[in-house]
């Protein structure tokens, strides 16, 4: 279609910037298609501007958001602490506890073992809290970034046995089959292993077509499956030549 035939979206369909709740619509936009910087601006200027009330408490959760996304890790921390100062009784703390664990799983992709204790006291202290869950999932996360496969295939397990019904399930099994497969690794291999990670990978490719790490878990099976051949044409030429 010709784009003069589009309708011309009309200014009073545009959100007023010079009131808070239209700086913060605004801001949401501004996140949800990606435009991260922009998205933080406009929290910043609405935090600046109005000091205190409902929508200034959810722009702060919005910037810690969109600062973890840019990796503006710092930044974000401060912007936690400072909204627990400025707003201890807020309705919006529960929304800024996942937020941080946004923060949280951005150091757990680079293996620091300060988060890594951090993550442990977390789990340890309120064990069955509502991020206690997720939290433990990036446990095995970081001992898998820091190549701890054995370490990592624990933290998964205890996540599954421990919170059953986790949003995040998907995730841990797949790492567990990962870190199990991971872990056969060297000279001495263990068909046991693959065997273990085999089915569990399997378990997670059926009924989950969509799943976003499918393609790896596909590439991680066809190496166990060529390593078992290649077990097999062993044995059979070793017993091949005990024959002669």
């Amino acid at each position: 279609r010709d784009l003069h035939s589009f309708p011309k979206r009309r200014s009073s369909d545009l959100p007023d910037l010079s009131t808070d709740t239209g700086l913060l619509q605004q801001a949401q936009v501004m996140y949800e298609v990606g435009n991260l910087k922009r998205g933080r601006d406009l929290c910043r200027t609405l935090i600046d501007r109005f000091k205190t009330g409902e929508p200034v408490e959810q722009a702060y959760v919005l910037l810690v958001r969109t600062q973890a996304a840019l990796r503006q890790l710092k930044e974000a921390d401060r912007n936690v602490k400072l909204f627990g100062k400025r707003f201890p009784d807020s309705s919006y703390a529960t929304r800024m506890d996942d937020a941080e664990m946004d923060i949280l799983e951005r150091r757990a992709r680079r293996g620091d073992r300060k988060t890594l204790r951090h993550l442990e006291a977390l789990v340890e202290a309120n064990p069955y809290g509502p991020r206690a869950d997720r939290a433990q999932l990036l446990v095995g996360h970081i001992h898998m970034r820091r190549r701890d496969y054995i370490h990592a295939r624990d933290a998964y397990n205890t996540m599954l046995e421990a919170y059953p019904k986790s949003a995040f399930r998907l995730d841990a099994e797949f790492g567990k089959g990962k870190a199990t497969y991971l872990a056969n690794q060297g000279v001495m291999r263990d068909m046991g292993f693959y065997i273990e990670a085999e089915q569990i990978l399997r378990g997670v490719l059926e009924g989950n077509p969509d799943f976003a790490d499918r393609a790896e878990a596909e590439r991680i099976l066809n190496d166990i499956h060529d390593r078992q051949a290649e077990r097999q044409f062993r044995v059979g030429k070793y017993y091949e030549r005990r024959k002669r």
